[in-house]
């Protein structure tokens, strides 16, 4: 079961990405973007994932940390991000079922 406050928050964050979807091009349009606003955009997503499975390592999860450490170097390697989040949910159910 899934707890009450996780769920509020996830709901809540569906809410807020709802939102600078639909408001954000709009915003955008009015505003302009220079090359430096294009690049911190552009990293956006990698940096909430990070604070996501930051905060799981900093609880203690192993596996988290693992999976986290193969999506680097599989990022590394084959250079393709779709390749490495398929690898790290590959590893993180290998630690779940391995019961890491």
């Amino acid at each position: 079961m899934i707890d009450p406050h996780t769920f509020y928050i996830i709901l809540v964050m569906s809410g807020v990405v709802l939102l600078t979807r639909l408001a954000g091009p709009e915003i955008m349009r009015m505003i302009g973007i220079n090359a430096r606003m294009e690049k911190a955009l552009s990293t956006m997503a990698s940096a909430v994932i990070v604070a996501i499975l930051a905060n799981e390592v900093a609880d203690g999860g192993w596996r988290d940390a693992i999976a986290i450490g193969v999506t680097a170097a599989a990022l590394l390697i084959l250079r393709n991000e779709m390749a490495a989040m398929l690898t790290a949910v590959a590893v993180a159910a290998a630690g779940s079922f391995l019961a890491l």
